[in-house]
């Protein structure tokens, strides 16, 4: 930590303050040929830099300003100035080559300490000798412009900040919420959060649970169907089975009869029977057919009467069927459902399934 500076203060010229008191100067190697208010004259012989400091007490001084000037030459090395902060940090740098010399500067006071160091560099054994003249060191109360915009809270909650009043040390008042997360299970309906205002730290998150899956499988029929998943899931495929083809597993004919049984050779699961019968000029004659024997189940789906063109007269039946083998069934001719059957001069039957 550099010393802190204790000067009486001196009253210059232009009667402005003026700290600047050489019986203050902290010597690093080199000494004082000269020193009174305004003139300091060092002399050196070492290329490492003999150098004289003189602290500046910020600590009851933050957001003043200071003033600095004077100007600086040499004889044989180089004469420099810097102004470094109490952490070390070197803020700035003046050697005399800068503006002829010249130094002049208001800087704002943000450390505890500044040291003014001033150099007298000797660029061989030579005796050095550095000359400061016209040396100003005040501190001035100043108003220093802020353009801040943040308001209270926008900054985080603990921490403080000066907005445009370099005199109004603000405290932040925006919620420190670190991580926030939430969590959802899916439903049908819309769901929200409303993020909560304030800091985030980035960490925070929204995790929505996984949905169970399901597949299913459907077969396609006369009908409509609509598929849906069941609660709580969501479908991931449907699989629509192919259209089953039909096949004939029986068919046959017979003539000059009214009625005639068949018998069930294979099984019949959803089938069709399709049954038909003609006679010349017998009008609106079709085709029927009944359980004889066995377990059948005939469900009438249409009776077609007059499909044969010209004087041969007929009609078809068509039955949707379930019959187990062995099954017996009878076909028989009809005449506007009479109970008199008319005999028929032929029939064809025949059982399509899949």
């Amino acid at each position: 930590m550099l010393g802190k500076t204790n000067a009486n203060l001196i009253k210059n010229e232009s009667n402005k303050v003026n700290l600047f008191d050489p019986n203050l100067l902290t010597l690093k190697r080199c000494e004082i040929l000269n020193a009174n208010k305004n003139t300091l004259v060092l002399k050196g012989t070492s290329a490492d830099g003999y150098h004289a400091d003189y602290s500046i007490d910020g600590s009851v001084n933050k957001m003043k300003m200071l003033s600095f000037s004077c100007k600086m030459q040499s004889s044989f090395g180089t004469s420099e100035i810097s102004i470094e902060a109490d952490d070390g940090n070197i803020l700035y740098s003046f050697n005399e080559s800068d503006n002829e010399g010249l130094v002049s500067l208001n800087i704002p006071i943000e450390y505890d300490y500044m040291e003014i160091r001033f150099y007298c560099h000797s660029n061989s054994s030579s005796i050095q000798e550095s000359t400061f003249t016209d040396i100003y060191i005040g501190i001035e109360d100043k108003d220093v412009l802020l353009t801040g915009t943040a308001l209270a809270e926008q900054v985080l909650e603990g921490r403080t900040f000066y907005s445009i009043d370099a005199n109004n040390k603000m405290l932040g008042t925006m919620p420190n919420n670190n991580a926030v997360s939430k969590s959802f299970t899916p439903t049908t309906s819309s769901q929200n959060y409303t993020i909560p205002k304030g800091y985030h730290n980035g960490n925070g998150k929204v995790t929505v649970s996984a949905i169970a899956t399901q597949t299913k499988t459907v077969t396609p029929s006369k009908s409509i169907q609509t598929v849906t998943p069941d609660s709580g899931k969501y479908l991931s495929k449907v699989t629509v089975n192919a259209i089953p083809l039909i096949n004939v597993l029986q068919y046959g004919n017979f003539n000059n009869t009214t009625n005639q049984n068949i018998t069930i050779t294979k099984s019949v699961t959803n089938g069709y029977l399709i049954v038909s019968a003609c006679k010349d000029n017998i009008g609106n004659l079709f085709a029927l057919a009944k359980r004889v024997s066995g377990s059948v189940s005939l469900t009438e789906m249409t009776v077609l009467t007059e499909i044969y063109p010209n004087s041969a007269r007929g009609g078809m039946s068509i039955y949707q069927i379930t019959a187990s083998v062995n099954a017996v069934i009878n076909i028989y001719s009809n005449n506007d459902n009479s109970t008199n059957p008319n005999s028929a001069s032929g029939f064809i039957w025949t059982i399509l399934g899949f």
